[in-house]
């Protein structure tokens, strides 16, 4: 097998593509605050089960997910931060104000002190 390294040119034109790949994406990065106890409500698990089931009815997908060990900056410490890619922006939007979102508001609230959700620039 055959390994070189990229030139200056062929990292150029990665950079290139990676920036077309995500400019029609719509990145949402959610952060969360647990309340105690709350992983553990059966409240949490059904809000779990459907906003991951109306993300997808919106064409989302989980890129990442962890769980903060901890903060070593200023500010609060969130419990959680994903990340999920969807079609476009306009999807990500519709998503998080759609009907079904707003109907299990209640249970995150049960769960939750504070969720952000936070749609990137690019």
């Amino acid at each position: 097998m055959l390994v070189r390294s990229l030139s200056k040119n062929d990292r150029s034109i990665m950079e290139k593509i990676k920036m077309t790949e995500n400019t029609d994406k719509g990145i949402v990065i959610l952060t969360s605050e647990f309340k105690e106890g709350g992983p553990s409500t059966p409240e949490y698990k059904e809000y779990s089960e459907r906003s991951i089931a109306n993300m997808k009815a919106h064409g989302g997908v989980i890129k990442a997910q962890y769980m903060i060990e901890k903060n070593i900056g200023d500010g609060k410490t969130p419990s959680g931060v994903f990340v999920t890619q969807f079609p476009s922006k306009e999807k990500a939007i519709e998503a998080f104000t759609s009907d079904e979102y707003v109907s299990i508001l209640p249970l995150r609230n049960v769960a939750f002190i504070e969720i952000n959700i936070l749609i990137s620039k690019d």
